[in-house]
């Protein structure tokens, strides 16, 4: 027998390591589709994400809810608070060192200018009331009837004070109904309070509408990660059944190629006999077509008698054969043929398996890779919308720092009209504590 046919037998020996080599290489198969999967790990971790995204925005739209009628009453307050400062006047006078301190320090401040007065003169003015002492600024006796008697230097000089005094007070009189004014106008001003509110209502509104445009988002990318798995399974199953008609059908080719060499060589053995060939290729001939009786089970078929009697009857030359003998060896060479038939009937079926098999799972391959497309547009969608609700808490976040804003400078203007009320009592308690000094003798005059 030559090389060719003697490689069906080495086949058929080397069947189960060649077995064994499949399913390693049909395991190793599944975990490189198990490695090309979708990344679910990184959308696991961007649902995670968005899901705190959710919390962080519903807190923002809670808090907005819940303190959206605070606006109002603190504006309320900074105005009925805050301007409550300006009313009320000191009752006591000041008098003597007091009094001329306080006197020196309004008209040597620089702080603002006076008309027709320049500070230049006012130091002058708060140098010559120096000059007099603070006995000049004491309170005047009670019992004093008259105007007081004073030197004329005296005189002239708090003539010059209580003209400058005036004009004074007539600067920062003005300047503080200025700054009341304003304080009085900005909080008043209901539409740019209102524009503010309407602002910060938009942004939480958008970022309400986007919450549930990601929220819909979020529940259509878990069906599509559930999709994504089925779609991986059926995969799995139409390639692990594509694998198995492919070993299938491995197998059935090899027994039909097999069962069509028994058969050749049968042919030439009845024909000729084992001893028209050389000895080895004879006994590998003979040895061929034992195995093959056994796996077409002809024992089932032929009597024992006639199965013994065929190896021997195809040693011998075809005139040494007896009817008997002849008679074995057709019925067993029609086993053999039936035999051969069954096989090359399973290696077509197992073909056409492996056909249909791999089809199916190209079918597969193509439904995953579409699901595997939608999921990646729906992943980068998703992202975009996670990007759109930070967005939308900075909108609300920057609205919110706008009103703020506008409400400290709400209280700027009210502490400044403060304050100018509070200069202005106090200079005109230097002006009444003045006046007293140059009334015609009662401390009680204005």
């Amino acid at each position: 027998m030559d090389q060719a046919e003697k490689e069906p037998l080495r086949d058929e020996e080397g069947e189960e390591e060649e077995d064994a080599e499949e399913e390693e290489q049909a395991e190793d198969e599944a975990e490189e589709d198990e490695d090309d999967e979708p990344r679910h790990l990184e959308v696991d971790e961007l649902l995670a994400t968005v899901d705190d995204e959710f919390a962080k925005c519903d807190a923002v739209i809670d808090a907005e809810g819940d303190g959206s009628g605070s606006a109002s009453a603190e504006e309320s307050g900074i105005r009925d608070g805050d301007g409550g400062q300006v009313g009320g006047q000191d009752a006591d006078l000041d008098y003597g060192p007091a009094l001329l301190t306080g006197i020196r320090q309004v008209l040597s401040s620089a702080e603002r200018d006076i008309p027709g007065v320049p500070l230049s003169a006012r130091c002058m003015l708060a140098g010559l009331c120096a000059s007099l002492g603070s006995a000049a600024f004491n309170k005047p006796p009670q019992k004093v009837t008259g105007k007081l008697q004073r030197h004329s230097y005296e005189e002239r000089v708090f003539a010059m004070l209580a003209e400058t005094w005036s004009k004074i007070s007539e600067v920062l009189s003005q300047e503080s109904i200025t700054a009341a004014r304003a304080s009085q106008d900005a909080a008043e001003d209901r539409g740019t309070a209102a524009e503010l509110r309407r602002a910060i209502d938009v942004a939480i509104s958008d970022l309400r509408a986007r919450r549930a445009g990601a929220a819909n988002k979020k529940v259509a990318l878990d069906n599509l990660k559930e999709e994504l798995e089925t779609a991986g399974e059926h995969l799995r199953s139409a390639e692990s059944r594509a694998a198995a008609a492919s070993k299938q059908e491995a197998k059935d080719a090899g027994a039909r190629q097999v069962a069509d060499r028994a058969i050749a060589v049968f042919s030439i053995l009845e024909s000729g006999g084992a001893c028209s060939r050389p000895a080895a290729e004879a006994r590998a001939d003979l040895k061929l077509i034992e195995a093959q009786m056994k796996v077409a089970r002809v024992s089932t078929s032929l009597m024992a008698s006639a199965e013994r009697a065929v190896l021997p009857s195809l040693r011998q030359q075809p005139s040494e054969r007896s009817r008997f003998d002849e008679a074995a060896l057709s019925a067993c060479e029609g086993c053999l043929r039936e035999h051969a038939q069954e096989r090359a009937s399973a290696a077509t079926a197992s073909s056409r398996e492996h056909a249909s098999a791999q089809e199916a799972a190209k079918r597969r391959q193509s439904q995953l890779d579409a699901v595997r497309r939608r999921a990646d547009q729906a992943e980068r969608e998703f992202r975009e919308v996670v990007h759109e609700l930070k967005a939308g808490r900075a909108a609300v976040s920057e609205a919110e720092s706008a009103q703020r804003r506008h409400r400290e400078s709400l209280r700027a203007l009210a502490r400044e009209a403060a304050a100018k009320s509070a200069e202005l009592r106090s200079l005109e308690r230097l002006l009444a504590s003045f006046r007293s000094l140059t009334s015609d003798g009662s401390a009680d005059a204005a």
